[in-house]
């Protein structure tokens, strides 16, 4: 029976040193993958099969179930051993809850462009980007030359999965003007002025005084007319009593005599033509432009005068702060009494000029010409 026992517990060490040396060290990482990137916070966890473990993060020991919080790379080292026997794994990965920065174009974009639009990207490293105009993809580099309105949208995407947008919009045009007709407005703008500004925004034309009907109608018609000729609304308005806080042009029709009581310093009597109408701007600013403006009509006067004076001075009042002294044609050629009631092509070709888009305020004489000279054709 001794012999017996002898055998049996010998068959049963055999075999469980048998077993001892077939069992493998093993686990399971779970919560990272090597090379992921995390928004959010990750949480280690190690599933444990056979094995003394030992869990390090940077080379620092931690406990199974350790949460990430902080942003940054890692390196994970698992190790589960069975007497002699190692298994080892390590896994890098990273951290990063930071969305990619707003996708950006090299000097920016323009509102307007002449015959073409070239974008350029600012690359942010680890970022990949997806770009469309007008909804179709677009490679970067590219021209786009087809005239009229577009739109550019950018996304940027990161490996955390987080992204950003941008949208720009922009236009192609081809309107070309001959070399007299750019000089013409440069010379004319610059004449006493260093720096250009213009109203940016709709705008109330609010009547002050004792307009007669005639007045209003005229007014109104001028209204209609420049909105025609403007990127912006002016409106009619009526009521002195109610604040306004748009742009505004406040219009006054009063005596001659009464002109000083709105600001106006100069002579009555310019030379031998009497003064019937004045106009200024009253607020201006580097970034808005223009915010107001100033009008006043003479009512001692004919009727016809007062509604040559209307568009004369409403033409002064959006920007055009100037005469043309020897062209009897243009409604601002100082001396008609009367005689001209609208503008002629040249007056139209200045407020055109004038409110390009790419023509901003605060710009200076060489800037505009710089702007304005690629648009020149022989004629």
């Amino acid at each position: 029976m001794k012999a017996m026992k002898k055998i049996a517990l010998l068959i049963l060490f055999l075999f469980s040193s048998f077993l001892v040396l077939s069992v493998q060290p093993s686990f399971t990482i779970e919560g990272v993958g090597n090379g992921k990137v995390y928004a959010e916070d990750p949480i280690i966890q190690i599933e444990d099969g056979f094995g003394k473990l030992h869990i390090e993060l940077n080379g620092e020991p931690i406990q199974n179930g350790y949460e990430i919080t902080e942003n940054g790379e890692y390196e994970l080292t698992v190790r589960s051993t069975i007497l002699w026997k190692d298994k080892i794994e390590n896994i890098t990965f990273e951290r990063d809850d930071t969305p990619p920065r707003k996708p950006a174009i090299m000097h920016g974009v323009e509102s307007v462009y002449f015959k073409e639009a070239k974008f350029e990207l600012i690359n942010e490293e680890d970022v990949t980007y997806e770009a469309t105009v007008d909804g179709f993809p677009y490679t970067f580099n590219t021209p786009i030359k087809k005239e009229g309105e577009h739109v550019l949208r950018i996304t940027a995407f990161k490996d955390n999965g987080l992204s950003s947008q941008a949208k720009y919009t922009f236009s192609i045009d081809n309107t070309t003007y001959t070399k007299k007709e750019i000089d013409m407005f440069i010379d004319f703008y610059f004449e006493h002025e260093t720096e250009l500004f213009k109203f940016t925004d709709d705008i109330d034309v609010i009547v002050h005084g004792k307009p007669t009907e005639q007045d209003i109608k005229k007014t109104k018609d001028v209204i209609e007319k420049l909105n025609e000729m403007l990127p912006f609304t002016l409106t009619y308005k009526k009521d002195a009593s109610i604040k306004f806080f748009k742009n505004q042009i406040n219009m006054y029709f009063t005596s001659v005599d009464d002109f000083s009581s709105y600001g106006f310093e100069g002579d009555i009597v310019n030379g031998e033509k009497m003064v019937i109408g004045f106009a200024k701007s009253e607020e201006v600013y580097y970034e808005e432009g223009i915010t107001k403006a100033i009008v006043l009509v003479a009512t001692d006067i004919t009727q016809r005068e007062r509604e040559a004076t209307i568009i004369h001075e409403l033409t002064h009042a959006v920007g055009l702060y100037n005469h043309f002294e020897n062209d009897p044609t243009s409604i601002l050629y100082p001396y008609s009494e009367g005689q001209v009631m609208t503008w002629n092509k040249k007056d139209a070709k200045m407020i055109e000029l004038l409110y390009r888009e790419e023509v901003t305020v605060g710009m200076g004489k060489w800037a505009v010409r710089q702007i304005l000279e690629p648009r020149t054709v022989k004629k």
